[in-house]
């Protein structure tokens, strides 16, 4: 509990986290890990700030010398707080009330972290170090657009000899119970921006106005209307959210000459984000609106990650044997790091309750905390049972 207690002290919002780093570094390294700090120092686009250059601390840690390398990976930074006056506590204090442990990145993912690593700690001890390596890969560009965390660090890792075998993933996965969920993959995540440009002018003489907030209400009203699909078996119905709309003309008696807005679509694996541009395009927006420019960034296309086999199979039955709930194979939740992972390795992700992630009051149980803990002891004994 003191190296929770320690790390979510830590005001850690992207791309800070140098500092929970290097105190989850001489924790390991008092076990017997091999720890190694990795800056990346390039251009960050993050959530607070837009092309500066930012030292990105990353963190790999590494127990043994065997072949088949069982990785966690994971993140410490963490989303703003947003109005901090609204917290019941500091949410960069430690502070635990009836039972329930307050603080911006207990969920995402702070609280996961320190379950993980107070579940090997009996196993370090008992296994065959020439057969088995634990390693632990965190990073501190997560929350962000993550161009400098564990993107770059695993192919410098790769560079180095370090090939992973399978990837555990702490992110807040969990939906109605801690352990109901184990995400095999990720929806696709595509943000869109339309800007439309009409004639300003006085309110009174529309007719010689052109008023863009008009057309863009229209295409916003087509969008969330649009059915893209009925999901299948691994990926619900594909969504799509309103996250900004703007037109101020400065006055409440003059029509606006530019109106902006943005949606974010998470999508199965029947689009790309190429596809959904194309959708947008042509069958939302259509031949009669006008608009001045629409764009896309996409942090990835939906995958599946890891084949459901006996050995997945036995990975949910470790979970049922401590919760009594066996969970559910999903891709279920938001994009996170599993998505560069899978490229190098078969991974998952078990995590705490999603609920309260990047909310005020951001908080979990310490039973759930426990109950995660119990829960990667069992997965890992599992793991190492069926593919050693």
């Amino acid at each position: 509990m003191s190296l929770l207690k320690d790390i979510m002290e830590d005001n850690s919002i992207t791309p800070n986290g140098k500092k929970s780093l290097y105190i989850i570094c001489s924790f390991l390294e008092k076990l017997g890990f091999i720890c190694q700090i990795i800056p990346f120092n390039d251009i960050n686009h993050n959530n607070n700030s837009s092309n500066t250059h930012t030292e990105v601390y990353n963190l790999y840690a590494k127990y043994g010398k065997g072949s088949f390398n069982l990785c966690f990976a994971g993140h410490v930074d963490v989303v703003p707080t947003g109005d901090i006056q609204k917290w019941k506590f500091n949410p960069f204090n430690f502070t635990i009330d009836k039972n329930i442990l307050y603080g911006r990145g207990i969920v995402d993912m702070k609280g996961a972290i320190v379950s993980y690593i107070s579940a090997i700690e009996e196993f370090l001890p008992v296994i065959d170090q020439q057969k088995m390596t634990f390693s632990i890969m965190l990073t501190t560009d997560e929350e962000g657009i993550a161009e400098n965390g564990i993107k770059k660090l695993l192919p410098y890792l790769k560079n180095q000899g370090e090939n992973l075998s399978f990837c555990l993933v702490g992110e807040p996965v969990s939906k109605n119970s801690v352990g109901d969920i184990i995400k095999i993959g990720s929806r696709g995540s595509a943000t869109f921006k339309i800007t439309v440009r009409g004639t300003q002018g006085h309110v009174a003489y529309h007719e010689y106005n052109d008023n863009p907030a008009k057309r863009i209400i229209r295409i916003l009203n087509r969008a969330v209307l649009y059915k893209f699909d009925n999901g299948d078996q691994y990926f619900s119905p594909s969504n799509l959210e309103i996250t900004t709309m703007k037109c101020d003309s400065g006055a409440e008696n003059i029509v606006p000459e530019v109106a902006f807005a943005q949606f974010n679509i998470r999508y199965g694996n029947k689009y790309t984000a190429e596809i959904l541009f194309s959708i947008i395009e042509k069958e939302i927006i259509g031949e009669d609106i006008k608009f001045t420019n629409l764009e896309y960034h996409s942090s990835g296309d939906s995958f599946i990650s890891t084949q459901i086999d006996d050995n997945l199979k036995s990975v949910a039955n470790a979970i049922f044997q401590v919760s009594n709930i066996f969970p559910e194979f999903s891709t279920y939740g938001g994009t996170s790091d599993a998505r560069f992972i899978k490229e190098y390795c078969p991974v998952i992700e078990i995590g705490l309750l999603g609920s309260t992630a990047h909310q005020i009051n951001e908080n979990c149980s310490i039973d759930d905390l426990n109950l995660l803990k119990n829960i990667y002891n069992n997965v890992i004994s599992t793991i190492i049972k069926k593919y050693l």
